[in-house]
C-alpha cells in the first residue's frame, strides 16, 4: 500500500492466564533474606515458571501436529516437496506478562492456495486446546478469543508484531465475551472455515484443503454453548483423535483440580466463581467417557 503499511487476513489467537496478577502482588520488595529469597523463588517458578512451561507446551504441541500427513504421501514428488515448503509457516508468538498472543497469516500460495494456510490454522487450533487442557492439569486457568480479520505489521517493529481488526477482534472476544475458562471462537472464523469446506474438490491439493478445514471444525464445539456463543470444545472427539496431542493423565489431572476449585469455591460462598467453575466442571463431565474417565459425584 501507498502508505508504506501491508493490509492481509490473519488468525489471531489471544489467551490470558487468569489469577497471576494476585500472585504476583506478593513480590513487592527485593527479598533481603534466605527466607525471602526462598519464598520469591517460589513465587517466581509458580507464576513466572508455569507461563514459560506453557508457552513451551504450546510450540511442542504445534510441532506436533505439524509433522507430514499421509494426504501429502499421494502428490508427485515435486509437489510434495513445495507443499511441504508451505508447512513451514510459523505462527508468530508473543507474550504481554500473563497474556499470550498468537498470529498466522491466511496469505494464499500461487500455486497451492488456501492449502497451506488451512494446515497451520488446523496445527493451531489443536496446539490452543492442547495448551488449555496442560494449562489446568497444572493449575492455571485460560480464557481467550480466536478470530480472522485484516492486519497489518509494525513496521517499527519485528514483523511478527502484527496491528489491526483481527488482534482488536480476539481480544474483545476474550475479555468481553468469554467470561469464564473457555476460548471462544469468532464467526468469520467459522465462515472461513466452513467456505474452505464448501469448496469444489478439484485436484489433491483441494481434498487436502478441504479435510484440514473439516479437521478444524471438529476442533470446535459443533453446538452453541448455552450463551449462544461457539468455543474451542478442547476434550472434543476432534482433541481425542489427534496424533501427538492431549493425553488422558492432563485430563484427569485437570478434571480433579476443576472439582478442587469448584467445591472451594462453593464453601467459601464466592458464588460468581462457583457459577463459572460450575460451567467449566459441566463441560468437562460431558466428555469425559471419551477419555475413559469416571464423573466424580
Amino acid at each position: 500500500m501507498h502508505s508504506g503499511y501491508e493490509l492481509a487476513y490473519y488468525m489471531v489467537v489471544f489467551l490470558d492466564v487468569l489469577g497471576q496478577s494476585e500472585r504476583l502482588e506478593e513480590l513487592n520488595t527485593l527479598p533481603t533474606n534466605q527466607a525471602e529469597i526462598d519464598k520469591a523463588a517460589q513465587t517466581l517458578d509458580e507464576t513466572a515458571g508455569s507461563i514459560v512451561r506453557l508457552r513451551k507446551g504450546f510450540d511442542s504441541l504445534f510441532d506436533a501436529l505439524s509433522k507430514p500427513t499421509p494426504i501429502l504421501d499421494s502428490l508427485s514428488p515435486q509437489n510434495r516437496s513445495m507443499a511441504m515448503s508451505l508447512r513451514q509457516v510459523k505462527i508468530a508468538r508473543r507474550g504481554i506478562s500473563d497474556s499470550y498472543i498468537m498470529t498466522l497469516p491466511l496469505v494464499e500460495d500461487e500455486l497451492f492456495g488456501r492449502s497451506g494456510v488451512i494446515l497451520n490454522v488446523w496445527s493451531a487450533l489443536g496446539a490452543t486446546c492442547g495448551m488449555f487442557v496442560a494449562g489446568l492439569a497444572i493449575g492455571l486457568v485460560v480464557r481467550g478469543g480466536v478470530e480472522i480479520g485484516l492486519g497489518t505489521p509494525l513496521p517499527i517493529y519485528n514483523r511478527d508484531e502484527i496491528y489491526g481488526p483481527a488482534v482488536a477482534r480476539a481480544v474483545r472476544l476474550e475479555n468481553k465475551v468469554a467470561q469464564y475458562p473457555r476460548v471462544v471462537v469468532g464467526e468469520h472464523l467459522w465462515q472461513y472455515l466452513c467456505t474452505v469446506e464448501g469448496s469444489i474438490v478439484k485436484t489433491k491439493l483441494d481434498q487436502f484443503a478441504k479435510k484440514y478445514a473439516v479437521d478444524s471444525k471438529n476442533l470446535i464445539c459443533q453446538e452453541q454453548e448455552y450463551d449462544g456463543v461457539r468455543v474451542l470444545d478442547y476434550l472434543g472427539k476432534g482433541v481425542r483423535s489427534l496424533e501427538g496431542g492431549v493425553e488422558p493423565r492432563w485430563v484427569e489431572k485437570a478434571y480433579q483440580w476443576v472439582i478442587q476449585e469448584h467445591e472451594k469455591y462453593i464453601k467459601s460462598k464466592n458464588y460468581e466463581l462457583a457459577g463459572r467453575y460450575g460451567l467449566l466442571r459441566q463441560y468437562m463431565e460431558s466428555r469425559l467417557s471419551l477419555w475413559g474417565i469416571n464423573k466424580v459425584h
